[in-house]
């Protein structure tokens, strides 16, 4: 298990952690809890209404994208192919929306919220409505953060936070088999005034971008939680103080091999590097400000680049809009997407056919 500095995030607790909360339908099996492992005998089943919609399913194609991504937004969830046709996937709001590897979705509404709000969904390939895959209780709040393949069997990695106040206030790292339903405790990853996120899961390496008080910082594990040392990490293992021009918001490859942060020098840029050795490959500068731009979030194949990007000021609950760079182009200009959200590039194609009605 990762090894957490005192001065960054608080001490691993081993404590007794139900399931993952109780859905509005019948559920059956038994939860054991054995040093933070819950085994749980069977997963809630939910009937979901399917209602007729009259909304649009298509819009604008966007020419030239190259590569397929879900764009979660308000308007819903929306499928964008290769060839820039797109189409509505999930006819619901959504703030964070994946491929499960298998040519099925899992989303959000809403991630890290309390009071039952951050339900995890999945709508499999072959499916019709979106079903519940990790329920919080009223007093928990999930951060759905990837999919990977470990030893053949594919799992969920998700956060957790609960308690109200120093003394009891913890986020930890889990992940969920969606062969065996079984989940797991990783680590603990924050406490009172502390956390990681955003939380990047590759093929084979987990990023943590975890900040404390006035300190940032990424650090590496393995997908089973274990520390991972990676030469291109650019932050010190104590992290950067009050350094708004140091790298941040990392984000590693979907297969592993690169890794992408934001950092201010004469301007935003995005820095790309090999992760065993290193080395620079390239660096996209941004066309904006900070005082009028700013990114919340990456993405990145061997192909593409997504940078998701809100206004300055923009609320919390803005739409970000999606710029999608080409890195086969020596100097790549922005292909902005026509629908609002955050968007994320598939690792393994959708073969959903939607519109799926909202949960």
């Amino acid at each position: 298990m990762r090894r957490i500095a005192g001065l960054v995030l608080i001490a691993l607790v081993v404590a007794a952690c139900g399931g993952e909360g109780t859905s509005t339908s019948s559920t059956s099996g038994e939860t054991t809890t054995t040093f933070g492992v819950a085994t749980t005998g069977a997963t809630a089943t939910t009937s979901v209404a399917t209602t007729t919609t009259t909304t649009s399913t298509t819009v604008a194609p966007v020419p030239g994208i190259g590569a397929q991504l879900l764009v979660a937004g308000p308007d819903g969830i929306y499928l964008i192919d290769a060839d820039g046709t797109t189409s509505l996937l999930v006819d619901s709001a959504a703030s964070f929306a994946i491929d499960d590897l298998d040519g099925g979705v899992l989303f959000q509404v809403e991630r890290w919220s309390r009071g039952g709000r951050s339900v995890v969904y999945r709508v499999r390939p072959d499916g019709s409505t979106a079903i519940k895959t990790l329920v919080p209780t009223a007093e928990q709040g999930l951060t759905l953060n990837g999919v990977a393949i470990d030893e053949g069997e594919p799992f969920v990695y998700y956060s957790r936070n609960e308690g109200t106040n120093i003394e009891d206030w913890r986020e930890t790292l889990r992940r969920y088999s969606l062969d065996t339903r079984e989940v797991t405790e990783l680590a603990t990853i924050g406490g009172w005034e502390s956390a990681a996120f955003p939380i990047s899961v590759s093929r084979n390496l987990i990023l943590y971008n975890w900040g404390a008080a006035a300190l940032h910082g990424m650090y590496f594990t393995d997908l089973q939680g274990n520390n991972a040392a990676v030469a291109a990490n650019p932050s010190p293992e104590e992290g950067f103080e009050d350094c708004w021009t140091c790298p941040s918001l990392g984000e590693l490859s979907h297969d592993g091999s690169r890794l992408v942060y934001l950092e201010f020098d004469q301007g935003y840029q995005a820095v790309i590097r090999h992760v065993a050795s290193g080395a620079e490959i390239r660096r996209i500068k941004f066309p904006f400000a900070g005082d009028d731009s700013r990114v919340v979030s990456f993405d990145l194949s061997a192909t593409h680049l997504v940078v998701n990007l809100v206004e300055a000021n923009a609320a919390d609950d803005e739409p970000a809009v999606a710029w999608i760079y080409d890195l086969a182009l020596v100097d790549p200009e922005p292909t902005i997407l026509s629908v609002d959200g955050t968007a994320y590039l598939t690792v393994s194609p959708v073969s959903l056919a939607g519109p799926i009605p909202a949960p």
